[in-house]
């Protein structure tokens, strides 16, 4: 399987069976594990990090690059020596608000701009390649060659032991803090993904279809 095929398998194959679950049924639709890795929801886009000994790309699912020197320097910075094939989600950093996907697409391409990407998937590592289920060596990966940035950094997690937990951390760090939602993964499991419910009623009056080539 070449660089591309690998990208693609991994958006459709990993990044597109995240099951997502509405906050009042974390306790129904979450499965009971023995532990739980818990880390906060960030909105913006897919994006994967390519090493390969001195050349360094950051590109979406269709190979588009994303164009952010500063960010490529970082993650040069931070690998030093070593390559491999890596997996975040790059977003528009902003401390007053909460992410949101089209703030990114809005500024991408503003070099002024604060883009981050917070990383926490490896595909490929010093040409080993890694299953989903590998996620205590993929963390430990990840923490340990990326701690010296904060524009590119491992994103930290939690670890919970129960569904009851998982509902009380989502009170405290989402609904109070306003952020986007919660990720949840088992350790050999599958992934949740967790976002707060609301419920309206709207009549749809009409629409058009949109699509780009860039995200």
């Amino acid at each position: 399987m070449n660089l591309e095929e690998k990208i693609l398998n991994y958006k459709h194959r990993v990044a597109g069976k995240y099951i997502p679950v509405r906050s009042d049924q974390i306790t129904k639709r979450v499965f009971e594990m023995e532990k739980y890795f818990v880390s906060k929801k960030i909105d913006g886009n897919i994006c994967f990090i390519i090493k390969d000994n001195s050349e360094i790309s950051i590109v979406s699912h269709n190979n588009n690059s994303f164009n952010r020197p500063e960010l490529e320097k970082e993650c040069l910075d931070s690998l030093k020596n070593k390559n491999g094939l890596f997996v975040g989600e790059i977003y528009l950093h902003d401390q007053s608000k909460r992410t949101r996907s089209y703030d990114l697409k809005r500024e991408i391409g503003n070099s002024s701009s604060d883009i981050r990407i917070a990383l926490f998937d490896v595909i490929n590592f010093e040409n080993k390649d890694y299953e989903e289920n590998d996620w205590s060596e993929k963390k430990k990966i990840l923490s340990e060659n990326f701690k010296i940035s904060d524009k590119v950094y491992f994103l930290s997690e939690t670890e919970l032991s129960s569904r009851k937990e998982i509902v009380e951390t989502f009170n405290k760090t989402i609904v109070e803090s306003n952020e986007e939602g919660l990720v949840v993964r088992g350790e050999n499991g599958p992934i949740f993904k967790i976002k707060e419910y609301h419920s309206f009623d709207m009549v749809v009056l009409g629409y058009v279809n949109g699509y780009t080539n860039n995200f």
